[in-house]
C-alpha cells in the first residue's frame, strides 16, 4: 500500500491489495457467491438520495462475511502502521451503485464518546473501470472538498467524522461502481 496525504487525515491509498486479495474481494462481490441488496438506506439519509446496492449482511455491523471480515484485518495492520496508533475494527460495510444512484455527504459513525477518532477506509473494488465513467470519492474537510479518482485496487483513508460521498458511476457505462469500506475505532 502506498499512502498519500491529500489534506490533514485524507490519503489516496494506491495498489491496497496484492492480486489475489483483490481477485478474493472481487469473487465476494460476484452476484453467483453473494447476493446482492438495492435497499440501501442509512440513517442518515433524508429522503433525498435513491436507492443503492450492497451485499446482503446480517444485521450487525460486521456483518458475516468471514471473507471480508478477513481481509479487514490485513487492512486493519496496514492502517495501523501508517497511522502508528492502534485501531479496533467496527464496521464492514459495501456499495454497488449504477449510473443514477446517486449518495449524499454524510459521516460515519456513530461515535461513542465525542473525543473518538473514527477512521474509514474505502476501496475501490470494480476490476474493469475507465475514470472518465465517474464514481470519485469526496471528503469535505472544513471549506474544501477533497476528490479521489475512482481507480481499481485503490482507495481513500479518511477521518469519517468529515462529510464525505461515493459519487455513482456517470451514463458513460453500465458497470457498477463497487467498494469496500472498513471503519475503524482509535483505541
Amino acid at each position: 500500500m502506498i499512502f498519500e496525504e491529500l489534506h490533514k487525515n485524507v490519503f489516496h491509498v494506491k495498489n491496497v491489495f496484492p492480486t489475489e486479495m483483490f481477485l478474493r474481494v472481487g469473487d465476494e462481490f460476484n452476484p453467483i457467491n453473494n447476493h446482492w441488496i438495492f435497499d440501501k438506506e442509512s440513517s442518515y439519509d433524508d429522503g433525498n438520495s435513491s436507492i443503492r446496492g450492497k451485499l446482503v449482511k446480517s444485521s450487525s455491523f460486521m456483518g458475516d462475511n468471514l471473507v471480508l471480515i478477513d481481509i479487514g484485518m490485513y487492512v486493519k495492520l496496514k492502517v495501523e502502521k501508517h497511522l502508528r496508533q492502534k485501531l479496533k475494527l467496527i464496521k464492514v460495510n459495501t456499495n454497488i451503485q449504477y449510473s443514477g444512484m446517486q449518495s449524499i455527504f454524510h459521516k460515519d459513525g456513530p461515535l461513542v464518546n465525542p473525543s473518538d477518532s473514527l477512521w474509514t477506509f474505502v476501496i475501490f473494488c470494480q476490476s474493469n473501470w475507465n475514470t472518465i465513467w465517474g464514481g470519485e470519492f469526496c471528503c469535505n474537510v472544513g471549506d474544501e472538498y477533497v476528490y479521489v479518482p475512482y481507480i481499481p485496487n485503490n482507495g481513500c483513508l479518511f477521518d469519517c467524522t468529515n462529510d464525505h460521498t461515493g459519487f455513482a458511476p456517470n451514463n458513460l457505462t453500465s458497470k457498477p461502481r463497487l467498494s469496500l469500506a472498513y471503519t475503524f475505532l482509535e483505541t
